[in-house]
C-alpha cells in the first residue's frame, strides 16, 4: 500500500490503534484477488464469531459510495464456482466420506456465505443433489472434528439426544484443506 492509499492517522485520537490495524490489513488484502479476500474475511469473521457483511455475499463497497450488489454476470457464488458440482469436481471429486463432507461444508460456509455455520443435513442434501450422498454424514463430520487440527467444529445444537441437530463450522484449517484440494487437482 503506497502513501497515497494510507488513511490519515492522528495518534491523539482514541481510534488511532484501529486505524493503524486497518491500514495493515488493507495492505495485505490489497495484494490478493477478490475471491481470496472473500475467503480470508469470511474465515476471520468465523474465527471471531462475527459475521462479516459482504465477505461472501457478493456485496462490493467502493470508497465513498453505498454498498452495491455485483451483477450476476460478473461473479458466481464463491467467486469461481457456479454450482456445488463444479466445486466438488474442482476439489478432485473426493471418494472418502469425510472429504466429501468437508467440501460440502466449504460450499455452504465459504461459497454460499453461511457465516454462522451449517447443519450436516444441509451438506448431505447438497451431496445428494449432486449424486454423492453419504450414508452417515454424522460419522463423516465426527472424523473431521477428531483430526488434529480439527477441520470442523461444533458451534451450537438444537434439540436433545441422538436426534439433535448440530451447527457446524469449518475451521481455518478446514478451509485451507479444501483450498489445497482445489489447488492440487
Amino acid at each position: 500500500m503506497d502513501d497515497a492509499q494510507k488513511l490519515p492517522v492522528d495518534p491523539a485520537t482514541p481510534q488511532a490503534a484501529e486505524l493503524v490495524a486497518l491500514q495493515k490489513i488493507l495492505g495485505i488484502l490489497i495484494e490478493l484477488d477478490a475471491t481470496r479476500r472473500q475467503r480470508i474475511l469470511g474465515a476471520v469473521g468465523a474465527f471471531f464469531d462475527m459475521p462479516v457483511v459482504g465477505a461472501s455475499s457478493g456485496i462490493q463497497v467502493e470508497s465513498g459510495t453505498q454498498p452495491k450488489q455485483d451483477s450476476v454476470d460478473e461473479r458466481s457464488p464463491g467467486g469461481e464456482f457456479g454450482t456445488f458440482a463444479e466445486l466438488f469436481h474442482a476439489a478432485g471429486a473426493p471418494v472418502q466420506n469425510a472429504e466429501k463432507a468437508l467440501v460440502g461444508g466449504f460450499w455452504l460456509q465459504v461459497c454460499q456465505g453461511a457465516a454462522d455455520g451449517f447443519k450436516s443435513y444441509m451438506v448431505n442434501r447438497e451431496l445428494k443433489e449432486a449424486g454423492f450422498a453419504i450414508s452417515n454424514i454424522t460419522n463423516a463430520f465426527s472424523s473431521l472434528q477428531a483430526r488434529k487440527p480439527a477441520l470442523v467444529i461444533q458451534t451450537g445444537k438444537t434439540g436433545a439426544g441422538a436426534h439433535a441437530r448440530k451447527l457446524l463450522k469449518l475451521t481455518t484449517a478446514g478451509i485451507a484443506a479444501v483450498d489445497k484440494m482445489i489447488e492440487d487437482d
